[in-house]
C-alpha cells in the first residue's frame, strides 16, 4: 500500500513538474515553491525566508522593474508575481552560528539563537546590522555593498549581535515591503511565510514588529518545492480546477 502511496504522489509530482516546464515561465522552482504559501489571489503575498529571502505578491499586471523588483510568471497562466529576492537572509544566520557560536548551523543551533535573541531587549543597545553579505538585489541592487555592525561598542554582547543580526535581516525586507507599497501600490496583509527560517518564531516576531504586518506560516514551510510540485500536478491532472482552487487547502498555523 505505501508503495502505491509513494507511486501516486511521484506520479503527480512529475505531472506537475511537466506541467510547468510547458508554461513558457521562467525557469526554476520559486514560481512552484509560492503556492504552498497559499498566497494565490490577487494582491496576496508571501515571505521566504531561506539562505535568500524573498517577498512575492500576486498580481495580474506586468509592472516595470524597479530598485531590483520586478515580475516572473507565476504558476498560475493568468497571473505574475512580483518579487523581492535579499541575497542573504538565513545566510546571515549561518554566518552567526558558525562565527559567533562556532556552531554548525541547523536546527539545534538557531534553536538556541532564538533562545537567546528571545531574552534580548529590543534594539540590540542601539547596534545595526545591515545583513548584505553576499551584496544585494533589491531593493538596492548592488554586488559589491557588503554587511556591517554599526555602532559597535565595548558594552556590546554577543547576545546584542544576535538579535542585531535577526533584526537586521527584517528591516532590509521591510524595505522591501515598503518599496513595493510606494512603487507599486501593494500592500499584502496578512503575509503567508516559508522557508526554513518560518520555523523560528522569535524572528517571525521580529518581522512582525518592524512591518506592522501580521504573518502565517504554514504546516510544512521546508517542504515547498516538492509539495507546491505535487500540488501543480494535481491541477494540471484536473483534480483541482485551478491555481486558485487550492485556497481551499490553505491552513495557516501562526
Amino acid at each position: 500500500m505505501l508503495n502505491i502511496i509513494i507511486l501516486i504522489f511521484a506520479a503527480i509530482l512529475l505531472a506537475g513538474l511537466l506541467y510547468f516546464e510547458n508554461m513558457n515561465s521562467r525557469k526554476g522552482v520559486l514560481p512552484v515553491k509560492t503556492l504552498l504559501s497559499w498566497a494565490v489571489l490577487e494582491g496576496e503575498g508571501h515571505l521566504c525566508l531561506g539562505t535568500s529571502g524573498f517577498v512575492g505578491v500576486v498580481t495580474s499586471k506586468r509592472k516595470t522593474g524597479r530598485q531590483g523588483i520586478a515580475t516572473i510568471q507565476s504558476a498560475d497562466l493568468g497571473k505574475l508575481l512580483l518579487i523581492g529576492e535579499t541575497e542573504t537572509c538565513g545566510a546571515c544566520l549561518k554566518w552567526a552560528a558558525r562565527e559567533l557560536y562556532q556552531l554548525e548551523p541547523g536546527p539545534t543551533a538557531y534553536a538556541h539563537m532564538d533562545e537567546i535573541v528571545a531574552e534580548t531587549e529590543p534594539g540590540s543597545g542601539r547596534l545595526i546590522f545591515a545583513p548584505w553579505i553576499y551584496g544585494e538585489r533589491s531593493p538596492v541592487a548592488d554586488e559589491c555593498v557588503r554587511a556591517s555592525f554599526i555602532n559597535l561598542g565595548a558594552n556590546h554582547s554577543r547576545a546584542q549581535m544576535t538579535r542585531a543580526i535577526y533584526e537586521g535581516v527584517a528591516y532590509n525586507l521591510n524595505w522591501i515591503l515598503e518599496s513595493i507599497e510606494k512603487r507599486f501600490g501593494l500592500r499584502p496583509d496578512p503575509i503567508r511565510v516559508i522557508g526554513g527560517g518560518a520555523k523560528g518564531l522569535p524572528w517571525l516576531r521580529i518581522i512582525a514588529d518592524i512591518s506592522g504586518r501580521t504573518l502565517e506560516t504554514v504546516p510544512y514551510p521546508r517542504e515547498t518545492a516538492a509539495v507546491g510540485a505535487a500540488l501543480l500536478g494535481a491541477v494540471g491532472m484536473g483534480i483541482y480546477p485551478s491555481i486558485e482552487a487550492l485556497r481551499i487547502l490553505s491552513e495557516p498555523v501562526l
